[in-house]
């Protein structure tokens, strides 16, 4: 599969916890001083300032240690900077604090999910349905879950309960059109997608998955259409450069695609999908040595890269290294038809 924006098929609907300086009146000193830190750090996370909101959410737990709301804010703060296990001990004590906290088992599921512990991430997501059972973040969240798990089934089967709680939730639409996506189901993801902009017509996650699909059904014009209205909205999200350069070398327009995935790089420089394409521009210009080091980086930097076993294996066999490429095709956890005729025709 092609990646998408990290914050629509890997996000749960993440829970914060909001106050009003109305509610300080009537407290304590120390009270509303811990609220108003944690007011301030709400701010700074709604600006995407998410180091100066964890700077405020610190002050608020230097005079309650055992503020709940502040762990459960200072840890979305966390996750939004890829600190997944930061975050996770942050819900950790949220729940140790208040072990009801519905809110904290919900994020928690996150953090467990981008840690890939997601057996741990369903248990927490089944403690939120003990309380919350007909709520659409949660079967929202569990057909994120399960999508990273490749259950795609269990994954059109919760987001088709989240949207027949609420219809009127484009990101529904979006991961369920993702997940058809995956499955190959155009027809049927294209009509999520179309629907999720009808709802808001500025989702760029909507165009960028329109820009994938057609790009695999070589629409190429049509894929970089939806993709330049992306980054209209967007302009710097690392996947929506990452994917025009993607799209672009598959017209053979590599210098140009070069320029998109090193920007995309520069805004996100861990993310093995951008260095996966470095490769493959390297592959396409029969630079081998340097596609070999950039595949074989992508693939130790996320295992799960789409198809980056086929290509890096395409690389070892163009650089006349068979054995490194039957075994690279051998331990890829998916295979798929490509790669076992690549096998079929090499390694038997």
């Amino acid at each position: 599969m092609r990646y998408l924006k990290r914050s629509v098929i890997e996000r749960l609907a993440i829970s914060i916890v909001l106050i009003s300086l109305a509610g300080i009146i009537g407290c304590s000193s120390e009270e509303a001083d811990k609220q108003r830190f944690l007011i301030k750090g709400n701010d700074q996370l709604a600006r995407k300032e998410y180091r100066e909101a964890m700077r405020y959410y610190d002050e608020a737990l230097k005079i309650d240690p055992k503020y709940v709301d502040a762990y459960l804010n200072r840890g979305v703060a966390k996750l939004e900077t890829a600190d997944a296990i930061g975050a996770l001990g942050d819900y950790n004590k949220a729940i140790e604090f208040s072990q009801a906290y519905t809110e904290a088992y919900l994020n928690r599921a996150y953090a467990y999910t981008e840690l890939k512990q997601y057996q741990l991430a369903l248990n927490d997501l089944a403690k939120v349905e003990e309380v919350m059972p007909d709520t659409v973040v949660l079967h929202f969240a569990r057909g994120l879950v399960y999508s990273k798990m490749k259950d795609y089934p269990a994954s059109l089967e919760a987001f088709n309960k989240s949207i027949i709680l609420d219809d009127a939730n484009p990101e529904s639409y979006v991961n369920r059109g993702t997940i058809y996506y995956y499955l190959q189901d155009y027809e049927q993801a294209e009509e999520d997608l179309n629907a999720a902009l009808r709802l808001n017509p500025k989702e760029s996650n909507a165009f960028n998955a329109l820009a994938l699909l057609y790009h695999d059904k070589e629409l190429y014009d049509q894929a970089l259409t939806a993709v330049n209205e992306a980054l209209e909205f967007e302009p710097q999200e690392a996947y929506y450069l990452n994917n025009k350069g993607y799209i672009l070398m598959s017209i053979d327009s590599l210098e140009l695609a070069e320029e998109y995935i090193n920007q995309s790089l520069l805004v996100d420089p861990y993310n093995g999908w951008a260095y996966r394409n470095k490769g493959l521009y390297y592959l396409k210009k029969d630079e081998v040595t340097d596609a070999i080091r950039l595949l074989g980086q992508a693939l130790e930097m996320d295992d799960e890269v789409d198809r980056i076993h086929e290509y890096l294996g395409r690389a070892y066999i163009q650089n006349g290294d068979k054995e490194k490429a039957c075994s690279t095709w051998k331990n890829a956890f998916l295979k798929t038809e490509d790669l076992d005729q690549l096998i079929e025709e090499n390694c038997l």
